[in-house]
């Protein structure tokens, strides 16, 4: 089990640390259907793998924030999971999104893509720990649409989603609030 931040650590920082543990999660889809850059329809669904529908479901992340993948990505290429996470703002502010998976991601904030870094993480003992890819945000005060797209092909399919900010962020798991609708 792998999780490159633990919540020991991040306590020591100064600003205001949130882990999500909820996610509206969509998939599986074809990978070639790229519908991270519309703002979610909580009660819309897709055209999924193998001739099956795929709809927006609320799912619940391991206490340490880790959501396992594989049920919906699976091992077969050519698959990917939206994971969408509405953040509520007290305020607007800058903030840094730090986000755990093996699998290669693209992120959208508010309809708009998000260019990501990508870095190689070592433990303390000098052990490769995996990769985490992470982006500053600007966030409105309100609602933001976070969305999140999984691409299979990793051994690892999962996920852990912190957002670094000045100001305490709250998560609108509420299916009409979230969606903006």
């Amino acid at each position: 089990r792998r999780v490159l931040f633990r919540s020991d650590y991040l306590s020591t920082l100064r600003k205001p640390v949130s882990t999500a543990t909820e996610y509206y999660l969509l998939g599986p889809l074809p990978a070639k259907i790229a519908a991270g850059q519309q703002l979610p329809d909580l009660q819309s669904s897709w055209p999924g793998v193998d001739g099956e529908k795929a709809s927006w479901h609320r799912v619940t992340a391991e206490s340490d924030g880790r959501l396992e993948l594989s049920p919906w990505l699976g091992s077969k290429s050519g698959r990917v999971v939206l994971c969408y996470l509405p953040v509520n703002s007290p305020n607007r502010q800058k903030a840094r999104i730090v986000i755990d998976s093996e699998s290669p991601i693209a992120l959208w904030h508010d309809g708009r893509s998000v260019v990501t870094e990508r870095r190689h993480v070592d433990s303390a003992g000098g052990d490769s720990a995996g990769s985490v890819s992470s982006a500053n945000l600007s966030l409105q005060r309100g609602n933001n649409h976070l969305v999140i797209q999984l691409s299979s092909g990793s051994d690892s399919a999962e996920i852990t989603t912190t957002i670094i900010s000045d100001w305490e962020l709250s998560y609108s798991m509420d299916a009409q609030a979230a969606s903006g609708l």
